[in-house]
């Protein structure tokens, strides 16, 4: 059983744990900004830690020592119209509020990872002649930055959150991640892969009772077949080639806009992009974590054996296949024994013609780790 602990921070300095948090619940999404959430019941004990919370920016948990989650408090939410007066706690990774920052630049032929960096770089270096760097850097550091793909871009007043999340929809695009360094978790350490994750030796079965509550999700809502990209000065078509497809779900058209778009070969990628991960369903699986399985024996992004027989189904559908981790929920209970849900899905199917490289990559990357 691992030892969790929440503890609160304000300007860099952590001001101490909480005792009192409980109904701790954490998440983590693969290109997106994960959050935290618990409770703290108003009794005379806890109010100095409230006080505390309510004073404070930033929220760290650790696991056994080591700090998994850095975030900045989002919401904090007084429920006192009861006898069981609580208030709740809702907390969002710090890349989040890069959708608060905006970039204006243009990058021609440079590396993808690069262009993300230098989009945040940017962003904290710049004192926009009101504050100094320390007051606007969120404490980003740069660490790995794979080269795998030249792109141009420009972009005027876009929020960096977005820009980010739109490298990794086009064709071939990377991953990005922003994890507290282990020793010093004031700096926050951000990464850009061609694919983040390995295939891990970690099989989710439920015939052999390691998973359980399993769901299947056929998502018909972003069906696209049809697709008008437009772009500053210049557009692009992109249909689906596949006429037994669309006779089945019908012409769907989606207009895509971004005026910021210049350059024809990047509208055309952009819009490609889109029509691959759009042309077909998206089917993930939702399962929750029984036995076998350590919170630190996967993560997002990583590939995970995921197998449901016919009859464990009642028939419905049966996998057993290789599957993406896109989304890890853990609940944390008071005793903190941990409940994990984990939702996975096939290989985005505009990244599966760079897999040979990927895993390429991914090797590199585990000898690099290994010196």
């Amino acid at each position: 059983m691992a030892n969790y602990q929440i503890k609160v921070v304000t300007n860099g300095t952590e001001q101490g744990e909480l005792q009192f948090a409980k109904g701790r619940k954490v998440k983590w999404i693969l290109n997106d900004w994960g959050d935290l959430s618990f409770m703290c019941d108003v009794i005379p004990s806890s109010l100095f830690e409230l006080n505390l919370i309510e004073n404070s920016s930033e929220i760290r948990l650790y696991r056994d020592g080591v700090c998994v989650w850095n975030g900045a408090i989002l919401e904090i939410s007084d429920d006192v119209s009861t006898s069981k007066k609580q208030v709740k706690v809702t907390c969002k990774e710090l890349g989040y509020f890069l959708k608060d920052r905006f970039t204006s630049n243009t990058y021609t032929n440079q590396q993808e990872s690069q262009i993300a960096w230098d989009i945040i770089d940017t962003s904290q270096t710049d004192t926009l002649g009101l504050y100094d760097s320390s007051h606007i850097s969120f404490g980003f550091t740069q660490g790995t930055l794979e080269a795998f793909q030249l792109r141009d871009r420009t972009y005027n007043n876009d929020d960096i959150s977005k820009t980010l999340k739109q490298l990794t929809e086009v064709i071939n695009g990377g991953d990005f991640e922003i994890t507290p360094t282990l020793t010093k978790p004031t700096l926050k350490v951000f990464s850009h892969y061609q694919t983040k994750g390995m295939q891990k030796d970690v099989k989710f079965d439920v015939d052999d009772g390691s998973i359980s509550n399993v769901k299947r999700k056929i998502d018909n809502r972003n069906i696209t077949n049809y697709i008008t990209g437009i772009g500053n000065g210049i557009a692009s078509l992109a249909t689906d080639s596949d006429l037994t497809r669309v006779a089945k779900y019908k012409v769907r058209q989606f207009i895509y806009t971004n005026k910021d778009i210049s350059v024809q070969s990047t509208l055309d990628e952009a819009v490609q992009g889109i029509l691959l991960e759009r042309q077909a369903p998206l089917i993930t699986y939702d399962f929750e974590v029984s036995r076998n399985a350590q919170l630190t024996s996967y993560d997002v992004g990583d590939y995970v054996r995921f197998r449901a027989s016919l009859e464990s189904t009642g028939g419905r559908f049966e996998v057993d296949a290789f599957q993406r981790v896109f989304e890890v929920n853990l609940d944390i209970r008071d005793d903190n024994t941990e409940k994990a849900k984990l939702t996975v899905g096939e290989f985005k199917p505009f990244k599966q013609n760079n897999i040979v490289d990927i895993m390429k990559s991914q090797a590199n990357r585990v000898a690099t780790l290994e010196k």
